[in-house]
């Protein structure tokens, strides 16, 4: 409009015409001005994320352990300031172009920062940015993802993951014991933020919190090497951005040493069924449930079977058989074994083999006072105390029949089942009364004589005495004739040589 050289008188006229000319348009009814809209920031660039923390940076996409971010991108200021904003959004339901925070007001170009924070846990968020100058005009919004990467641009995870699930195809029930070779576990965690990026396990043989650890991504473990005993897996999860689970524990029980029985009762003994039953002793060396069947030697039949539930670990226990099969048929005779399975918590089981019974089924037959002898009864020397008589029996057969001179009425032998204790060639017997006394007696010489019971009560031979047998046992003085002995039962001099020599120590003597 102006040209160079031209006066400043011309130049102001110009200048209040064309103001004049300006005021009059406006003024003019039905005329309108256009006022051209005041330019916008330039919009921001750079954009990025970091943890106010430790001031990390933040990758797209990723997540991270904390409810603040500090948003940063670069702006352009060309007249005065211009305030910074950021939108947070789910990518759900995406952005409504409200800002969401503001950071402080920047007046020259260069770096601005927004910092948000009370982030909820669990959430995924995206983010834009813009900045608004000092009359009101904001700048385009601008993305921090353009699409190229992840659908999220952060997302918070504060919760650890859950406790981890432990399982064991091998050993399923961890209050079981098992005989298992080789043990497998296996395991998952579950995560519902940044997911699971590893785990941590220790085995040992105590349960026990275990501390954040070197980290695997295995799931399965498998071992061949354990030892007998109880062992736990302790397993942690690590998610992601850093939190740790809480330790999840399985117990294995292993026990792989079948049970032993122990035999307590003579491994060859006889039994004669016909005069009561038998009783076998065992032990086991665990805890364990024994089964035993009995077999006669060369035949497959089982005869009968006992068994006996979680028998204690080295407890003796007994068994009572009467000489009959399952049918409550005596045996025949012959060798008679057991074969025992015994099986334990683990169902580990030992097989054994174990007595030998030698079983005579014989018929008692009736001794002349009345008892049942038996043919594999052994000696047995039996003195009637109203007959007066004694009688040697080895086995059924009678050997010995003499008669005899037991105790006066007023010291007199006593009845009982006794044997033979002690014997002695010659002996000589020594009054225990003194002299003065009714039942007093000088040294007495025996040339045989058999204790059998304490106390001084012997079997003897008495060279002072001549008679024998019913009556001899009177009331009369201890040791004569008629009067009975001080106790002990007197024998001829015949009969007892016999005795002595045909009766070893252990004898039974039944006085009746």
């Amino acid at each position: 409009m102006f040209q160079k050289g031209m006066p400043l008188t011309l130049r102001a006229r110009i200048t209040f015409v064309s103001v004049l000319s300006l005021f009059l348009l406006m003024a003019t009814p039905g005329v309108r001005v256009r006022a051209d809209p005041p330019n916008p920031p330039a919009a921001p660039t750079n954009l990025r994320m970091t943890l106010p923390a430790n001031g990390s940076q933040v990758p797209p996409g990723s997540w991270i352990a904390a409810n603040k971010v500090q948003f940063h991108f670069h702006v352009t200021a060309s007249i005065g300031t211009l305030t910074p904003q950021i939108e947070l959004a789910s990518p759900e339901n995406g952005f409504t172009g409200q800002p969401s925070a503001s950071g402080p007001r920047v007046s020259t170009g260069g770096q601005a920062t927004v910092t948000s924070g009370g982030l909820a846990d669990g959430t995924r968020y995206v983010w834009q940015a813009r900045v608004v100058d000092n009359r009101g005009t904001p700048s385009d919004w601008v993305a921090f993802n353009t699409g190229a990467g992840p659908a999220n641009d952060f997302g918070v995870d504060l919760t650890p993951p859950q406790r981890p699930v432990i399982a064991s195809p091998s050993n399923p029930d961890q209050t079981t014991w098992y005989n298992t070779r080789a043990v497998r576990f296996t395991w998952s965690a579950r995560d519902t933020g940044s997911g699971i990026k590893g785990y941590t396990f220790v085995l040992e043989q105590h349960a026990h919190v275990i501390l954040p650890g070197s980290l695997t991504s295995q799931t399965s473990l498998n071992l061949n090497n354990l030892s007998d005993g109880t062992w736990f897996l302790a397993l942690r999860a690590e998610d992601k951005v850093g939190n740790w689970s809480p330790t999840a524990t399985y117990r294995v029980q292993l026990d792989r040493q079948p049970p032993q029985v122990t035999w307590l009762s003579p491994r060859r003994f006889s039994f004669n069924p016909y005069r009561g039953s038998t009783t076998v002793r065992f032990s086991v060396t665990k805890t364990a449930s024994v089964r035993l069947r009995l077999y006669r030697v060369g035949s497959t039949r089982m005869v009968s079977t006992f068994s006996f539930q979680r028998l204690a670990a080295g407890a003796a226990t007994s068994l009572s058989w009467s000489g009959r099969d399952g049918h409550g048929h005596i045996v025949p005779r012959g060798f008679y074994f057991f074969s025992v399975r015994a099986i334990d918590r683990a169902s580990n089981i030992g097989r054994y083999t174990v007595g030998a019974i030698d079983v005579s089924p014989d018929r008692g037959v009736r001794a002349a006072t009345g008892q049942l002898l038996y043919p594999t009864g052994g000696k047995l020397i039996i003195v009637s105390l109203a007959r007066e008589e004694l009688y040697a029996y080895d086995g059924t057969r009678l050997v010995l029949e003499t008669p005899v001179t037991t105790g006066n009425p007023n010291l007199p032998t006593p009845a009982g089942s006794y044997t033979i204790m002690a014997k002695y060639h010659p002996f000589e017997f020594i009054s225990p009364w003194p002299e003065g006394s009714q039942y007093y007696y000088p040294p007495s010489l025996s040339q045989y004589a058999m204790l059998f019971r304490d106390g001084g009560y012997f079997l003897h031979d008495a060279p002072w005495r001549s008679a024998f047998g019913a009556g001899t046992d009177g009331a009369g003085q201890p040791g004569t004739n008629y009067g009975g002995t001080h106790g002990c039962i007197n024998i001829p001099p015949s009969p007892t040589f016999f005795l002595w020599n045909w009766a070893p120590v252990g004898t039974n003597v039944q006085v009746m």
